[in-house]
């Protein structure tokens, strides 16, 4: 824990932007999987590379844009490509929390949450809790799942935008 900086960056980092900017946030990314799969046990290979840096100015002050691209490379060969986008920011002396947005009036989409969607979204995310799979246990509990429900908003707004890539139907 010594080694960490006040930001958790480490303190001679080879991938942070050299900026007076001390905030360091994840802003994005994307992971692309290769195959053949990779075994517990593999030797792996990570390199690195900085794609861009973009300085911008915003409602806060300054901000810094870095994206990474990491590929990792098993025995045969690229396995995983991952982009990383980081942005840096000033500290503030005080916290502001986000101006308020109003709610909308109506719900803005409905979905049918059937058992077959449940266990569809439980496998595709490897997530086999039982919230994730069975209506009639789920329904009369407070527990919801985070990641299913962060996914229907995104999957909106793409549908909205007229993205054929996503779909929630399947």
């Amino acid at each position: 824990m010594t080694s960490l900086a006040a930001t958790a960056t480490r303190e001679n980092p080879t991938f942070c932007h050299p900026s007076v900017l001390d905030r360091r946030m994840w802003a994005g990314g994307a992971l692309k999987f290769y195959g053949p799969t990779l075994r517990i046990g593999d030797p792996l290979e990570r390199r690195s590379s900085i794609r861009s840096v973009t300085e911008k100015e915003g409602s806060s002050g300054p901000m810094v844009f870095v994206t990474v691209d990491h590929a990792i490379y098993g025995p045969s060969g690229l396995a995983i490509e991952e982009r990383q986008d980081i942005v840096y920011l000033e500290i503030p002396d005080t916290y502001a929390p986000p101006k308020k947005k109003p709610l909308p009036t109506a719900p803005v989409e409905e979905i049918d949450t059937t058992e077959t969607l449940l266990f569809r979204y439980s496998a595709v995310t490897f997530n086999a809790h039982r919230i994730h799979y069975d209506l009639a246990y789920t329904k009369g509990r407070r527990e919801i799942s985070g990641p299913r429900r962060a996914w229907s908003p995104s999957s909106h707004a793409a549908d909205a935008r007229g993205d054929p890539r996503t779909r929630q139907d399947a």
